[in-house]
C-alpha cells in the first residue's frame, strides 16, 4: 500500500513540476529533458530544450538567427535586405533532405520581421524563440510531440513579449504550415 501511495505522490510531483524525464545519452549518462510549463501572461518562458544537443554547425546557424532577431528588434522599418538575410538564415536551419519551401520560409521571415520591429524580446526570449524555430524548421527529423512542444514554446515567447496578437497568429500560422509541410513529407 505504501509503495502505491509513494508512486502516486511521485506522479503528482512530476505533474506539478511539469513534464520532467531523463533519457540515457551516449556513454550511459543521463541527459535531462525537463520542460517547464509555458509562461502565463506577465511571466517570461524559460523552457529547457529536450532532445540531443545541436551540432556545432546548427548552433552557429541558431546564433546567426539570434543575431538577425537582435538587428530587427526595435527597428522602425525593416529593410528588404534584413528580411532576405533572415529568410536565408531560417532556411539554413533546416538540416537533412526535407526542407520547407522557399515561399513558406519567406512568409515566416516577413511576418517575424514585422512583428519583431514592434516587439521587445529579451535576449533570453530571442534565444528560446530561435531554438523553437530551429526545431520547427527540422520538423521532418523529430517526433510530432517535439514539434508541438517547439510550437508551444514559440507561441509562449511571442505572447509573453507583448507582440501584437494578430502578428502572433500570423507567425504561428507560418510555423504550423512549415511543420505540417515537413511532417507530411517524413
Amino acid at each position: 500500500m505504501k509503495r502505491k501511495q509513494l508512486a502516486i505522490f511521485m506522479s503528482m510531483l512530476l505533474l506539478i513540476a511539469g513534464s520532467a524525464d531523463a533519457r540515457p545519452h551516449r556513454g550511459g549518462q543521463v541527459q535531462s529533458t525537463t520542460r517547464t510549463r509555458p509562461a502565463t501572461s506577465g511571466e517570461r518562458s524559460t523552457e529547457a530544450r529536450s532532445g540531443p544537443t545541436p551540432s556545432a554547425q546548427q548552433q552557429a546557424n541558431i546564433s546567426k538567427l539570434k543575431q538577425d532577431l537582435m538587428r530587427i528588434k526595435g527597428e522602425s522599418e525593416v529593410t528588404q535586405a534584413q528580411k532576405d538575410q533572415l529568410s536565408a538564415d531560417l532556411l539554413t536551419l533546416a538540416q537533412g533532405t526535407q526542407k520547407p519551401s522557399q515561399a513558406s520560409v519567406d512568409k515566416l521571415a516577413n511576418d517575424l520581421s514585422t512583428a519583431l520591429a514592434d516587439g521587445n524580446l529579451t535576449k533570453a526570449e530571442q534565444a528560446l524563440l530561435a531554438q523553437s524555430v530551429a526545431d520547427v524548421m527540422n520538423s521532418a527529423n523529430i517526433p510530432p510531440e517535439e514539434v508541438q512542444a517547439a510550437l508551444n514554446s514559440a507561441q509562449s515567447v511571442l505572447v509573453s513579449s507583448n507582440i501584437d496578437k494578430q502578428d502572433v497568429q500570423q507567425i504561428m500560422g507560418d510555423l504550423n504550415a512549415i511543420a505540417e509541410e515537413l511532417q507530411k513529407n517524413r
